[in-house]
């Protein structure tokens, strides 16, 4: 069948294969491990935050090193735009797919979507909650500031908006370019 994932098909007795084919099925295998290992979304979340910090616009922003404050409050990524000393306060996001999953089963891909969608907005809302205590951390620093927008940014493609977005939109806005 097309949504096989078999890397071989048969016919008249005989097995053939083509990259594509090879390609579906290691990318399939790959995805089913990788979503079983948590560790994984966890060590690829600090490789992506560790990315957001690198890959700003230096000319129009300066880093933050605010990882953690006095109230064990953790924060990914701090930026300060250098012309009008506002503050974003990014929020690194990263979840699995297989898209492969969604390619079979549209219905359970807009689901996933709508799930993933509640939590990057249930994650502005505890960043927005957490405003008081990064405009402590930042008083606390003697670091002026004006205001503080709260941007949580996807690894993975999603529906982008002003607040929520995925990485090419964010460099799009806030990379070197």
């Amino acid at each position: 069948a097309i949504n096989d994932y078999t890397p071989f098909i048969e016919t008249a007795g005989h097995y053939y294969t083509n990259a594509n084919l090879v390609s579906r099925f290691i990318t399939n295998i790959t995805s089913e491990a990788c979503e079983k290992h948590k560790r994984y979304l966890i060590r690829s979340g600090f490789l992506f935050e560790k990315r957001m910090k690198e890959e700003f616009n230096k000319d129009k922003f300066v880093l933050i090193d605010i990882k953690r404050t006095k109230t064990h409050r953790e924060f990914d990524v701090i930026l300060k735009n250098k012309q009008n000393s506002d503050i974003i306060n990014i929020q690194c996001k990263n979840f699995a797919i297989n898209l492969y999953q969604y390619r079979e089963d549209v219905s359970f891909a807009q689901k996933r979507l709508s799930r993933v969608m509640k939590r990057l907005d249930d994650a502005l809302a505890k960043e927005i909650g957490r405003e008081s205590a990064l405009r402590q951390e930042l008083q606390r620093r003697n670091i002026s500031f004006n205001t503080i927008k709260h941007i949580v940014v996807s690894k993975q493609q999603i529906p982008s908006n002003d607040d929520i977005m995925d990485y090419s939109h964010f460099m799009e806005k806030y990379g070197n370019h």
